[in-house]
């Protein structure tokens, strides 16, 4: 489940960017903003360990912290033109206590709160895409709406609910919940390199600045840490897929262990407000019994697969992109699968419309990976991703039986039930 939340998050947020440009609402006027320069593009470095030393202090000024206060300027950045802007307020005190505001071009946008029990969003003004309160009046006044989420602090992903606000960010450039001890994702596989870059003063606080290459180069992060507290006071985050996308924050009004009162993190929703159930795009995804989309797509390495052409055999669908944990961990199943049950009839078949082809290839051979895959970004993909078969989070799995239908579907991959998870599907589909 956390898994499929996490990866759920994380394509949200380049799929909008890249599918829904213009979402964001920022004029053509500011669109044209550079991204920060002065930043080396290489990732051929290995780990200096005083740079990961100065980045697990930063964790551990964190965890051990027990209130943290930032304000956060916050841009995103697609292939060096800013295409969204806005600004935060995060409060976080021990145990399981949080609370942001949000706001996107001067007016207050949604408000998240973790009470210590569960959390909770709602937005002042309305959700952004929210029906009005009277169907019968387009004008009327905005329907009030609210989320809760029964998700213990130390599972809870704020970075990933982020996007909900309606304030225009999308995820945060780091995960402020490593403060309630929830593990650090990007970083649980290693580092590819980290190094220390120079000295920098931001806002007059002096920083190292500390560059972190991770998930096979295809992530960068940038951190300019406190020389004083330890703690960000900027932190970029660079993604390439087929596009060099970025988040940057500034933090400022940086307060570590100041008083909070209790009062700040509680909240109900009033009586005549609405509880509002994300639908995402798994309302409109292929269900069991359902006749699979047809598709003709070029085979990395060489050929085509036209689906129709494997009927009388078993088709597992993986829709995959490299900079996504669970979508990692899948991979060796997938190939212990296609051992196993491909001389049997079942054909796996990746699908990465979205990621860099040379940054897929050189990850699925680094696992040992033959099992068949699509790398392509042409329309004809990327319609079978977002139009044919409604991908909305990644790992998302299709299978489908020897007629061409659907017999199970799911989104994200569970270490602890995975495999199993896939074998029941297939013995559902006869394969045993």
């Amino acid at each position: 489940m956390l898994a499929a939340k996490f990866s759920r998050g994380s394509v949200r947020f380049w799929i909008r960017v890249l599918w829904l440009g213009g979402t964001l609402g920022v004029s053509s006027a500011t669109s044209a903003l550079p991204q920060p320069d002065g930043l080396p593009t290489d990732t051929t470095f290995t780990n200096d360990p005083r740079a990961l030393a100065l980045y697990e202090r930063m964790i551990d000024s964190m965890r051990q912290a027990r209130s943290l206060y930032y304000e956060s300027d916050y841009r995103v950045f697609m292939d060096d033109q800013m295409i969204g802007a806005c600004s935060y307020k995060l409060w976080m005190k021990k145990p399981g206590y949080a609370r942001l505001e949000s706001f996107h071009q001067g007016k207050a946008a949604g408000v998240l709160i973790g009470d210590g029990k569960c959390f909770w969003m709602y937005w002042p003004n309305g959700r952004p895409g929210a029906p009005p309160a009277d169907s019968t009046r387009p004008d009327g006044p905005v329907q009030k709406e609210y989320l809760q989420d029964q998700i213990p602090a130390n599972a809870y992903s704020i970075a990933h609910r982020v996007m909900d606000l309606g304030s225009c960010m999308i995820m945060t450039a780091y995960e402020p919940s490593v403060f309630h001890g929830k593990t650090e994702p990007l970083l649980r596989d290693g580092t590819d390199g980290a190094r220390v870059l120079r000295s920098e003063t931001v806002s007059g606080e002096p920083c190292d600045l500390i560059q972190l290459s991770m998930m096979d180069h295809q992530r960068n992060r940038f951190v300019w840490l406190s020389q004083r507290d330890h703690l960000p006071r900027k932190i970029r985050e660079v993604v390439t897929m087929r596009t060099r996308n970025s988040i940057l924050e500034t933090w400022s009004s940086v307060r570590i262990n100041g008083r909070m009162s209790d009062r700040l993190f509680a909240w109900e929703p009033p009586a005549d407000w609405v509880q509002w159930y994300p639908s995402e795009s798994e309302a409109q995804q292929l269900s069991p019994g359902a006749s699979a989309p047809d598709f003709d797509l070029p085979i990395d390495g060489g050929g085509r697969l036209r689906l129709s052409d494997q009927r009388g055999k078993v088709v597992l669908l993986s829709f995959w992109r490299v900079g996504c944990p669970p979508c990692r961990d899948e991979v060796p199943i997938l190939q212990q699968l296609e051992k196993d049950f491909g001389p049997r009839g079942l054909v796996v078949l990746g699908i990465n419309t979205m990621d860099d082809p040379a940054i897929a290839r050189r990850f699925l051979r680094k696992n040992g990976a033959t099992y068949l895959n699509v790398i392509d970004s042409t329309r004809a993909a990327v319609e079978v991703w977002k139009d044919a078969y409604h991908v909305g989070g990644v790992p998302q799995t299709y299978l489908l039986d020897a007629e061409g239908k659907v017999v199970d579907r799911w989104l994200g991959f569970d270490r602890t039930q995975g495999v199993n998870r896939f074998k029941e599907a297939l013995s559902r589909a006869g394969m045993r």
